[in-house]
């Protein structure tokens, strides 16, 4: 069960040319707010197009309507054994063996045309997985975008401490963000006293800061949390609250840097793809094209 994600492109102001300077100050605000660097990473999406000839001299006929004007090959990170496959206008999104690109150029009927590749450096957040990075063509350094990815992670529990009524809750590198959320909201709707450690970790600091943004969330919420210690969070309505909030306080620490342009995030119509609710690699994919149709509408812009 993959874990929730969202996918977030660079809009930069009009007239402003893209730069590496911006993909750096992104990844020190990653840094600035507890990420660890953990290594690199790297998606390719592939543009596919037809190829249909007649039987005597090769020239290219007109498609016949029922033949795809494109195909979108996306290849995760995160799952090299496979192959995702997107057709935008039939909106369909197709799953298959990482073979299945070879095997699309011996049946010789999908050209590849274009080749771009998402690439750049992941970090954790206590249970969030960030990914920032660049998208540029295959063979050469021209930057024709920046993105981003947010995930949340499977979580681990944490770690409470009772002293008579009141409650502290700790966080060291074995406890997880999350979880220790969902106590501190639990016991917050007991009315109990919550003491927080006197000397903070990075990623506590980072929890302090959301505390605030998540006390106006109902109770409902609240016991979503205490499922999380449980489950990863693969549900996308569930997800939304915690990764809304997430945004905003990534867009909060971005604004301090006074860049030329912010991070957009772009629901994909996932039921038109006909997937369900809990969030797979399928859904992943299909951010991608929506991600990247995003992208290079805002490089044109």
């Amino acid at each position: 069960m993959a874990p929730a994600k969202w996918l977030m492109h660079w809009h930069p102001n009009p007239g402003v040319t893209l730069n590496t300077q911006i993909l750096s100050e992104a990844c020190g605000c990653a840094e600035s707010l507890g990420g660890t660097k953990d290594g690199r990473w790297k998606t390719s999406i592939i543009f596919y197009r037809p190829m249909t000839r007649d039987g005597a001299g090769g020239a290219q006929q007109n498609l016949p309507p029922d033949v795809p004007r494109e195909l979108l090959g996306v290849a995760l990170h995160e799952r090299p054994g496979l192959y995702f496959s997107i057709l935008r206008n039939q909106r369909l999104v197709l799953q298959a063996d990482a073979a299945f690109s070879q095997v699309m150029e011996k049946l010789q009927s999908f050209k590849a045309r274009v080749n771009l590749n998402f690439e750049g450096f992941q970090y954790q957040l206590g249970d969030f997985c960030l990914r920032i990075g660049k998208c540029v063509p295959n063979n050469t350094e021209t930057l024709r975008g920046i993105m981003m990815e947010a995930l949340k992670s499977a979580p681990k529990p944490a770690k409470l401490t009772t002293k008579g009524d009141e409650h502290f809750c700790g966080m060291d590198n074995g406890d997880t963000f999350n979880t220790t959320v969902a106590i501190l909201l639990s016991k917050r709707s007991t009315g109990s006293q919550i003491l927080e450690p006197t000397e903070k970790s990075s990623i506590q600091c980072f929890m302090s800061k959301i505390i605030s943004a998540l006390a106006r969330l109902t109770r409902r919420f609240m016991l979503l949390w205490v499922q999380v210690e449980y489950y990863p969070l693969s549900s996308i309505e569930k997800s939304r609250a915690i990764m809304v909030d997430f945004f905003d306080i990534w867009q909060e620490t971005l604004a301090k840097k006074s860049l030329p342009g912010r991070f957009i995030h772009v629901e994909s119509n996932f039921a038109e793809y006909g997937l369900s609710d809990h969030y797979s690699f399928q859904h992943t994919a299909v951010q991608y094209a929506t991600c990247l149709q995003q992208l290079m509408a805002a490089v044109r812009a």
